[in-house]
């Protein structure tokens, strides 16, 4: 079960690690992005304001969560913490929730192959090819550090 705590912590993480920007930029894999790290129906070179990038960002945790949900068994989000809750909202909405071996481990309840899973997430395809971005290097560890957290 994932609980407010778990969804307070990764709101402030995600503040935190992606900043709020009110002016539309692209990142640095050329994806039109604003506010708390929002890429759903940006426009180029448009600006919004600090009540739309919070709902924003609301929206966007709480499609995190509901993705998250979908790839674990319930018996898993009863077994983690609410920092690990938290770290796994926090990649979601960062990452995604493809088909990835993180959520067999997970499911498998091999919890000590997590870390190495998420630190696997720290390239972006920039002018077509994949290199690795020390944002996102930098994140991943922030993020098995919350994991690690108890």
């Amino acid at each position: 079960m994932i609980t407010q705590k778990a969804l307070d912590i990764a709101e402030q993480f995600i503040k935190l690690h992606e900043g709020c920007s009110l002016k539309t930029y692209l990142d640095v894999a050329g994806i039109w992005t604003d506010g708390y790290g929002n890429t759903k129906d940006v426009e180029p070179h448009g600006e919004i304001t600090q009540q739309q990038a919070d709902y924003q960002l609301a929206e966007n945790l709480h499609n995190a969560e509901v993705c998250l949900l979908h790839k674990l068994y319930e018996i898993v989000t009863y077994k983690l913490n609410d920092n690990q809750n938290a770290a796994l909202i926090c990649f979601v909405f960062n990452a995604g929730a493809g088909n990835w071996r993180i959520w067999q481990y997970l499911n498998q309840l091999k919890f000590n192959l997590i870390p190495q899973e998420l630190m696997r997430f720290d390239h972006a395809r920039v002018n077509g090819k994949l290199v690795q971005i020390t944002g996102l290097y930098n994140r991943r560890k922030a993020e098995v550090a919350l994991w690690s957290k108890i």
